[in-house]
């Protein structure tokens, strides 16, 4: 086997590698800011075409080579151009997030990326969770960007069997190779067609599926496998002839091309997805391509073929795998708002692509020592350090409560309610409790069965309904059960309110699933509880000042939540909690109605550490007018009293004055969080509540159950 050295390609045109570099800066640039450049994102659109061309270009060069060792040769190829230096980055990125990303609903879905993108299979997991490219869990997540390489890992089980059929044909005759090529163009057509389809019906799937994006890296293969064709040779005489004509023609069909790549990534919006807007970059993509075909120089090419875009465009890898990690790394620390944050960010990932493609890329393609190896044995190498890298990141994070320098790390159980009460101090258990787990209608069920009590414990079972404001509710059931046999049965669904006294629980405004939830669950308990069990109703009541990502998104509560537009709404949902409390109180089933608990101006979580605490999303503090939260959700507790008042069995549970007892209300406690984020409670805030909460029960589900 002959050494591996950098030697001349035939097939190679510094145009592509020009086109590498507006692509990668196009999505460099929108993930800055997206303000910049709102179509930033179909930059990978412009890569996945290059793809296709320059792979089967590379293929349709060799010699001719039995399946096997083509086969081989290819995966070698391409397993030494992306493994090394996404590994390294993997392993990397794991180690900066365990050290400055703490465990929560934005970073949720960071761990399960990440041993998906070591087997080029992120698209899949993101699909998966139903993650659409633009929804926050996926902007603070820094492996989301190795989704677009799963696509071309997987599209590379394919593309080579395609070529290789296409090779062997073209040896035979010309019917053979149309019958290839036709076949590989209906592939892509299908594609196209269900890229159309789920773009309307799920987006996700459309943004992640090869299925969906088949059809952009085939354009790339069905161009270079016609530049191969005769066909093409008589076009090529026609548009690439000497005559002023001909090149004013391949002139002008270039800058169309840079036409569309341009328009494609200042116009299109990121929140319609990659349909249509898609069709601008792969069709200009491909306009430059067949320019670019010409011998003749022109304005176009020139710039393409420049060497500092040349430059960047044989980085162009490295840059796109460092440069969205370190953004999400900023995004969790000191933020990406103003000049210097941008600039730090900027040198930082450069720096690291740089790095990376001096002494990872570069050696590990080129290197004389790895040339010296059979094609199999590269191969076997390269999975082997795909199995290390995933296996030291899978250590360090089963260590990284130890690793973190966050202190949400550093102290768990102090913040995330995880199903069971972790504190001793909560109370004497005198019953063991067992969890049982399901997933009703879209929800998620916690069965909490108590087990070896004393014959003198409660007998009652409590019920509970709500969004993800039942989580903290579900560690004072737990505790609840274990201290007197009381089993708990929680029903939650994020985002997906009880009876929350804003609009009727079947609103057309809420979501198909959360309709479908709230009905089957509210139906389903009343059939199943018996006279004198309790249903507790916590749900976030009142909106936040903030959005998901930590943005304000609302300054003013009271107008957004209590205009005159909302009131009919309102009505209706008060209307709707009356019928269903009828029901409940047919049963002789008690009912407990949680209060709206404080809001907060920021995500303690994202503001606790020395590292974040300076975060813009940090500004608004860690306190909030009490008088200003009263109001806010006064209306709210008068429909409470209001309807505690015209039922027997309707009670109120406020937990507001424990949690705020002074003014201005704060998101800590001796030092100990209240709070997760802006609104979810913490399990230490669980903790605090805890003793009012159990003198309430008692007297419905007390020992004995003295009270029935």
């Amino acid at each position: 086997m002959k050494a591996m050295s950098k030697h001349v390609d035939v097939t190679y045109r510094p145009d592509i590698d020009g086109l590498r570099a507006i692509a990668v800066l196009s999505v460099i640039v929108y993930h800055l800011n997206r303000a910049w450049l709102p179509g930033g994102f179909l930059g990978v659109d412009i890569f996945f075409v290059i793809s296709g061309f320059v792979v089967t270009s590379s293929l349709i060069a060799k010699p001719p080579l039995s399946l096997a060792t083509f086969l081989s040769e290819f995966y070698s190829r391409r397993l030494a151009r992306i493994i090394p230096g996404l590994v390294v980055m993997l392993a990397v990125t794991t180690v900066l997030s365990t050290l400055f990303i703490p465990d929560a609903w934005l970073s949720r879905a960071n761990d399960s990326v990440r041993r998906f993108a070591f087997w080029g299979l992120s698209n899949w997991k993101l699909q998966d969770l139903s993650h659409r490219y633009f929804d926050p869990t996926d902007d603070f997540n820094p492996f989301t960007h190795t989704w677009s390489l799963g696509i071309e890992e997987q599209f590379y089980v394919v593309a080579p069997l395609i070529v290789f059929l296409w090779v062997v044909a073209r040896r035979q005759n010309k019917s053979a190779t149309r019958a290839v090529l036709g076949g590989f163009a209906a592939l892509a057509l299908g594609s196209l067609v269900a890229s159309i389809w789920y773009a309307k019906k799920q987006p996700d799937v459309a943004f992640y599926s090869l299925g969906s994006r088949f059809w952009e890296l085939s354009t790339g293969v069905l161009l270079c496998l016609a530049k191969d064709s005769e066909r093409f040779t008589r076009w090529k005489k026609f548009l690439f002839h000497s005559d002023l004509s001909s090149r004013r023609l391949v002139s002008g069909v270039a800058t169309l091309g840079l036409v569309l790549l341009g328009a494609s990534v200042w116009l299109a919006e990121a929140k319609s997805g990659p349909w249509p807007w898609i069709l601008l970059p792969v069709s200009g993509t491909v306009l430059l391509v067949v320019a670019g075909e010409s011998p003749t120089d022109f304005w176009v090419k020139k710039l393409l073929a420049s060497s500092t875009l040349v430059w960047l465009g044989k980085r162009s890898y490295s840059l796109y795998l460092w440069h969205w990690p370190i953004l999400v790394l900023w995004q969790w620390t000191v933020g990406l708002n103003g000049v210097g944050p941008l600039l730090s960010s900027l040198f930082t990932f450069t720096s690291l692509a740089l790095l990376s493609y001096k002494f990872v890329e570069t050696p590990m393609r080129y290197g004389i020592w790895i040339g010296r190896h059979q094609a199999w044995r590269r191969n076997l190498g390269f999975l082997l350090l795909i199995g290390l890298g995933l296996g030291a990141t899978e250590l360090i994070r089963e260590y990284r409560s130890s690793l973190s320098l966050s202190v949400v790390m550093n102290s768990p159980r102090d913040w995330f309610p995880t199903g069971a009460m972790p504190f001793p101090e909560a109370g004497e258990r005198r019953c063991q409790v067992l969890n049982a787990y399901n997933f009703p209608f879209g929800g998620f069920e916690t069965h909490y069965r108590p087990t070896q009590c004393p014959e003198t414990l409660g007998t009652k079972k409590v019920f509970v309904i709500g969004d993800s404001a039942v989580y903290a509710v579900n560690l004072l059931i737990d505790q609840l059960a274990g201290e007197y046999g009381v089993e708990g049965i929680s029903y939650v669904k994020p985002g997906c309110g009880f009876i929350d006294f804003a609009k009727p629980l079947a609103d057309p405004s809420r979501t198909a699933d959360c309709r479908e939830f709230s009905q089957e669950i509210s139906a389903m308990t009343l059939r199943n509880a018996q006279p004198g069990d309790v249903v507790v109703l916590p749900s976030f009541r009142i909106d936040h000042f903030l959005n998901p990502k930590g943005e304000v998104q609302v300054k003013d509560l009271w107008r957004a939540l209590y205009s005159p537009r909302y009131e009919v709404g309102r009505a209706d949902a008060v209307v709707d909690a009356r019928n269903w409390l009828r029901g409940a109180a047919a049963k002789g089933i008690k009912v407990l109605f949680v209060a709206p608990t404080p809001v907060m101006r920021s995500q303690l979580y994202r503001c606790a550490d020395w590292f974040n605490r300076n975060n813009p999303i940090c500004q608004g503090g860690h306190q909030v007018d009490r008088e200003e939260l009263e109001k806010i959700r006064r209306p709210v507790l008068e429909s409470m009293k209001a309807l505690s008042a015209e039922f027997n069995g309707v009670e109120i549970w406020d937990p507001f004055q424990t949690l705020c007892p002074d003014n201005p209300c704060t998101n800590t406690r001796e030092g100990r969080p209240l709070f997760i984020d802006d609104f979810h409670l913490s399990a230490y805030a669980a903790l605090v509540l805890y003793p009012e909460f159990k003198e309430i029960m008692k007297k419905w589900v007390g020992p004995g159950d003295a009270t029935h």
